[in-house]
């Protein structure tokens, strides 16, 4: 699982044609619990961070049911306030925030702390010149204890694991945001090549949806209800599209001779992959009556009847201040559907701006002008050879492109990696917050 080891991590190992490559990183956190011979001892059950997690929040815990007791007894405890701002500690808040995390950090912080006593107690009789008989015996005895704590800390994997995942999972706006997207693989460098290339990579991404995820591929459907013909922009519904898919946004990059190159000279190309979600307005709370609505005559193409009649929407969400017009469906009630979806696409992508997440960079970067130094993978054809450059790995070019077989273990690698990531960076956002302040 994710939480064991903090070997793999983004950053930290420059860049390569614009692209960031994969390397180690160095956790920046020094205030632990926990000795540095216990979290050797326990590092191969989970990561320090993990333990670190659930011994402070117990800690928080500890803290405001004493401050409750003593509240209830005298009538003189101060209220709880923020240690940063001084604002009333909202304990309704904190309590639907942890409330699933509290037992667990509880029966597992109790653990922890008797195995970190006895860890120090074994250092310090092993450390000893001279040991007695009765030295020996203890000894003996703490090591068994140890040994203890540690199975009692191992019969609470599950546990951990699962509370782990949905904080992990909770933190993540993006992914969880839907289960439909709409992907679009565009060429860029390179001229009728380049739209070759898209052509065949949409491709290869299509096979990869169903034969090795068992994703659903349709269509993209237009704003009069209609569908558009399965072509480079396509949509996937399934579970953790965004997952994994969010690996392939970026430049791609083909070394190959065109087919249309009677002179069979090298020509370099690139494809851009994107993603967009598509959102049920409700799932970023986008309510019709926060929202100022205006029916008005369309413009532009789409013939007399388009012009004539009011079906155009204006649409302001008077909470954000964002303002769409939609005039894609020839109904006023489907222009409407569709311009709270823009709203909500917007919104999310505010969010996610909002959000301090790993994905946030990826978001935010994948619109691109497509050049070929920007590249995030090359496919060189003579050599046979694909690139992954974030990790600096080859793979064979003829199995990989084979309806998208290499892409499966590339993702779970690069899944790893983020994941990683992803941890350090929600686990030390709740601890250094001090899991809502006030005590």
């Amino acid at each position: 699982m994710i939480w064991r080891t903090a070997r793999l991590l983004f950053g930290g190992g420059g860049t390569l044609g614009g692209v960031k490559k994969v390397g180690a990183v160095k956790l920046h956190y020094s205030n632990w619990v926990l000795s540095d011979p216990t979290r050797a001892l326990i590092s191969s059950l989970h990561h320090p961070l993990v333990t670190e997690y659930l011994i402070r929040l117990n800690d928080k815990r500890v803290a405001i049911e004493k401050w409750q007791e003593d509240s209830v007894s005298n009538s003189n405890i101060p209220p709880l306030l923020n240690k940063i701002d001084s604002s009333p500690f909202d304990y309704v808040k904190w309590n639907t925030t942890y409330r699933d995390e509290v037992d667990t950090a509880q029966k597992v912080a109790s653990v922890l702390l008797q195995l970190d006593e006895n860890v120090a107690l074994r250092d310090q009789l092993q450390a000893k010149a001279t040991r007695n008989e009765g030295d020996e015996e203890m000894l003996e005895l703490v090591k068994e204890d140890v040994a203890s704590f540690t199975e009692q800390l191992r019969a609470l994997d599950g546990d951990v694991n699962a509370l782990m995942e949905r904080r992990i999972g909770s933190d993540d706006m993006v992914g969880s945001s839907t289960n439909v997207w709409n992907i679009n693989v565009e060429g860029k460098a390179g001229g009728e090549e380049a739209s070759l290339f898209a052509a065949e990579l949409a491709e290869v991404l299509r096979a990869y949806a169903v034969e090795c995820r068992q994703w659903q591929i349709r269509p993209v459907e237009k704003g009069d209800g209609s569908e558009a013909p399965l072509t480079n922009e396509f949509q996937v519904c399934g579970d953790k599209v965004y997952r994994n898919f969010r690996h392939e946004i970026g430049i791609h990059k083909v070394q190959r001779v065109p087919v249309t190159d009677a002179a069979g000279k090298m020509q370099t190309s690139t494809a851009v992959f994107t993603m967009m979600p598509v959102l049920d307005p409700v799932s970023v709370n986008v309510l019709e009556g926060d929202c100022k609505i205006d029916f008005v005559r369309g413009s532009g193409p789409g013939g007399q009847g388009m012009q004539s009649s009011s079906n155009c929407v204006v649409l302001t969400h008077k909470p954000s201040g964002i303002s769409v017009k939609c005039h894609q469906s020839r109904s006023a009630l489907g222009n409407k559907e569709l311009a709270l979806q823009m709203v909500a696409q917007q919104i999310l992508a505010q969010k996610v701006k909002e959000q301090n997440s790993s994905v946030h960079e990826a978001w935010r970067n994948q619109w691109s002008s497509g050049e070929r130094s920007d590249k995030m993978r090359t496919y060189n054809y003579p050599q046979n050879r694909v690139t992954d450059h974030r990790i600096g790995k080859d793979f064979p070019l003829s199995s990989f492109m084979n309806h998208g077989k290499g892409l499966e273990g590339l993702h779970d690698e690069l899944n790893a990696i983020s994941d990683h990531e992803q941890m350090n960076s929600v686990l030390l956002k709740h601890i250094q917050g001090e899991f809502g302040s006030a005590v």
